[in-house]
């Protein structure tokens, strides 16, 4: 069974260890490099980094906070719409029904 944890490395490691498991692979995150300039707002990336493969478009959750922002569409449903986008199966509808009613007001 193979499982991905993300956090902190010493909370990581510490949890392994008092479960009894031994970490196997260990990634480092080293920040944004490059034009950032040119990535989408925070508020849009919070929603869109929650697919890890960066399957969950920009361009449609800014649509989509405009068609909340018009009356279309429900947070609800527009978390619903964005939510098979991500082939992993971390996109966390719930919490992207909160972000994207944030977003929208």
């Amino acid at each position: 069974m193979s499982v991905v944890v993300s956090g902190i490395i010493d909370s990581v490691n510490e949890c392994c260890q008092k479960a009894g498991l031994k970490l196997h692979t260990v990634e480092f995150s080293l920040g944004i490099w490059g034009k950032t300039e040119k990535l989408p707002s925070n508020d849009i990336l919070e929603v869109t980094t929650m697919c890890g493969h960066g399957l969950v478009s920009a361009n449609l959750v800014k649509s989509l906070v405009g068609e909340i922002k018009a009356g279309t569409k429900t947070p609800e449903d527009a978390a619903k719409e964005l939510t098979p986008n991500c082939t992993c199966g971390i996109f966390n509808p719930v919490r992207a029904v909160k972000l994207l009613a944030a977003m929208a007001k």
